[in-house]
Order: C-alpha cells, then structure tokens, then sequence
C-alpha cells in the first residue's frame, strides 16, 4: 500500500522539482547575469563574478530586478527621443530653417553617435547654415563642423555615395580644396555611377584643376545621365565653352 501511495506522488513531485528548476533557470537568467556583470564592470574598482563575494551578487541581482523595466522603459524612452529630433531636424530643413536643423541633427547625434545618415544630414544643415554667417569667423567655425560630419558620416560607412558627395561640394565650392574635392567625387560616382550630379561636380572641379580635356569628358557623362532637359543642356553649354578653350 505504502509503495502505491508513493507511485501516485511521483508525478506530482517530478512537476514540482520541474517548475522549482524553472524558476531557479528564470531567476539566473543569461539576461540578468549580464545585467550583474555590467554592474560589476562599472563599480568604484571593477570586478568580474569570480571576485565579488556573493552578497554583492545577491545585492545586485535585487537591483537589477527591481529597476529592470525603469532601464528598459528609459531606453525606448531616449530612443523615440532621438527620432523625435531626427524627424524635426528634417521638417526644419524642409522650411529651410537650416539653424534649427543643424541643433536637432546634433541632438539626435548625441543620442545615436554612431549613425552614419544623423552625420550626413549634420553636414547638410551646417554647410547650408554657413551661408547665413554675417562674420567671417562664423562662417569657417560651421563649415568645420560640416567637414567633420562629413568625414564622420564616411567613418562609419566609407560606401556612403550622399557623404562622399556632400564632402566634395564642400571642399571645391567652399574651401578651395579640389584636389580633395576630385578623391571624394571619384568616390561618389564609383558608388554610384549614373549621378549626373556628381559628374557634374566632377568635370566643375576638372575645370578649375585645368584638366580642361578631363572635364570635357566629364560633361560627357553628365550629357549621358542626365534625368532631365535643362541639365543636359546646361552640360552641353559648359562643355562647349570648354571645348572653345582647348587648343
């Protein structure tokens, strides 16, 4: 009789055992392992588990499930946050509120420092906000800024056809620079080789470097690519011009 009272208990103490170990796999989760090692990274003298004695384990394991949703909820939180900003910054530069665009930008980058597309557009509303400068100081300061996030946007992804581009207008139409300005076109277009755009920068910059023959070709591609009447017919009146030059 005993023995039988003890077959009819087994299951119900084998689904116990199971739903203890559950619990116990549950409370020593990777995800909140990790959570104690980061803590554990990041006291006064860091330590790894196998240094810390265990009841500042136990007490960070208290910490890390009582604060767990605060910290995730902080995160979604920081994150709509820089969407916000990403999204406001767009709807400035739309108005061509290039000051205000350039701050949102900044913001969201400081939230996201490794987008590559924040950077681009960082680029695009401070070399747009240079224009605005009433002192020549100004004006240089925000034209840094925008190399800078150029060179940050292709930092972080060297394929970046938009950065590449960015950077040359900057260099060849701002700063001076051509020769710069001609190994980021040549990036631009090797990414993205139908840009009549960047063709068209491309032969500008040949043009001012006197590869007069170069920019004659350039036109060319330009002339080829071209989505639309004017600027073809604007590249071919350049190119003409060019041609009227060269011996």
């Amino acid at each position: 009789m005993r023995n039988s009272t003890v077959s009819k208990r087994r299951p119900l103490e084998v689904l116990c055992t199971a739903c203890v170990l559950v619990f116990l796999v549950s409370a020593c989760s990777p995800e909140r392992d990790g959570a104690v090692d980061r803590l554990l990274m990041t006291e006064a003298d860091p330590l790894t588990r196998s240094e810390a004695d265990n009841s500042l384990i136990r007490e960070l394991q208290r910490d890390v499930d009582q604060y767990r949703e605060e910290v995730e909820s902080a995160l979604r939180a920081m994150g709509n946050l820089a969407n916000a900003h990403r999204l406001l910054g767009m709807r400035f530069l739309d108005q061509r509120m290039y000051g205000p665009a350039l701050e949102q930008f900044v913001a969201a980058a400081d939230i996201q420092s490794e987008n590559p597309t924040i950077f681009y557009y960082i680029g695009v509303a401070a070399g747009l906000h240079a224009q605005a400068a009433t002192e020549t100081r100004e004006r240089e300061i925000r034209l840094e800024q925008a190399e800078r996030a150029y060179r940050r946007a292709l930092e972080l992804r060297p394929r970046n056809a938009p950065a590449a581009f960015g950077l040359a207008v900057l260099l060849a139409y701002e700063l001076d620079r051509p020769e710069e300005a001609l190994d980021y076109i040549n990036r631009a277009i090797e990414i993205q080789q139908r840009n009549d755009r960047a063709h068209a920068v491309r032969a500008y910059v040949l043009t001012v470097l006197g590869r007069i023959e170069d920019a004659i070709r350039a036109y060319d591609q330009v002339i080829e690519h071209a989505t639309d009447t004017e600027t073809r017919n604007t590249a071919r009146g350049l190119q003409q011009e060019l041609r009227s030059q060269w011996p």
